[in-house]
């Protein structure tokens, strides 16, 4: 299936429906389309992270990377991809994973876990790590 020409290495996907798909991967790439009318590109030129997961979360699609959990917000379009302010202190650095779970939303990385209710962000220590 052909992609748009600026897409990289496709890391993750979502299936939001048979109509949305959401691709996800290095140098910012995001993608979303389907296969029958093909995928646009909503990464700008000054995104270059590598986004390992792709989570879509009341109407806002979030990206997990090596730099921090980003953000793409479908109904506001035009402020591109983001970086998550959490409000935690320090903000959170290490996203490797990201997914929803009983209207809770879950980003993991190797040190840095947290999780949000669609309000409030809350980080969880893992007892194995420091503290952050």
């Amino acid at each position: 299936m052909p992609l748009p020409e600026v897409a990289e290495a496709i890391n993750a996907l979502y299936v939001e429906s048979e109509d949305r798909v959401w691709l996800a991967g290095a140098n910012g790439t995001l993608l979303v389309g389907n296969a029958n009318d093909g995928f646009k590109s909503l990464s700008s030129v000054d995104d270059n992270q590598l986004f390992l997961g792709v989570c879509e979360y009341f109407g806002k699609v979030y990206l997990p990377s090596t730099l921090g959990l980003f953000v793409y917000d479908v109904q506001d379009p035009a402020a591109g991809i983001r970086e998550v302010v959490t409000g935690l202190v320090p903000e959170l650095q290490d996203a490797r994973i990201i997914d929803r779970a009983n209207g809770v939303l879950w980003s993991v990385g190797g040190k840095d876990i947290a999780k949000f209710d669609g309000k409030t962000w809350t980080r969880i220590h893992h007892p194995d790590n420091d503290p952050i």
